[in-house]
């Protein structure tokens, strides 16, 4: 038997490690504690089910921070595949950390040069976020900047979440999209 409040210590552990820049203590820790949701889950309570998914996205960041971003895949697409059914029993608890799970697939996928893969991910995100003419008008996304780039200030965030995204579409070769994402973020920078 697995106690709960261990297994979240083993998590905070986890990214404490990944916060002083241990990599490979952090993942090693991280594992750890995906296999104590895993065995949490199967208890068939959906606050496991979201942890262990919030524990496959913690290992994905530090896989990539880690410069290993092929082992973040399967974590990131494991993550993005749980919250989008967690979406399912309960959207406005969950559809944040689905779109910033879909949102940072999309940058593993980038780091990995698999552009189409990336712009398939950006694209349902778009989807998902119905981006308005100025992003501060939806809140989805608002969580979503928070939960991203949390120490910059709102605005700076907005901007550089935006024109991340400009140059992901130009560097996939999709310049009208690149354009309007461009164009996003220099009004979020003002």
């Amino acid at each position: 038997i697995i106690d709960p409040e261990i297994a979240t210590i083993v998590r905070d552990l986890s990214v404490s490690y990944e916060q002083v820049g241990d990599l490979q203590k952090a993942i090693q820790v991280g594992l750890n504690s995906a296999e104590s949701y895993k065995v949490l889950a199967s208890q068939d309570s959906i606050q496991y089910y979201a942890d262990l998914a919030n524990a496959y996205e913690n290992l994905s960041e530090m896989y990539l921070e880690a410069g290993i971003p092929h082992e973040a895949v399967p974590f990131n697409e494991e993550a993005a595949r749980m919250y989008r059914q967690l979406t399912k029993e309960d959207s406005e608890e969950y559809i944040s950390d689905f779109t910033y799970s879909l949102h940072y697939l999309g940058k593993v996928y980038r780091s990995l040069l698999k552009f189409p893969e990336a712009l398939r991910v950006f694209q349902q995100v778009d989807s998902i976020l119905q981006i308005p003419v100025h992003a501060k008008e939806n809140p989805i996304l608002s969580k979503l900047i928070k939960l991203n780039i949390n120490q910059l200030n709102r605005e700076d965030a907005e901007g550089k979440v935006l024109d991340n995204r400009g140059w992901e579409f130009f560097m996939a070769g999709q310049v009208d999209s690149a354009q309007k994402y461009l164009l996003l973020s220099k009004v979020a920078y003002k």
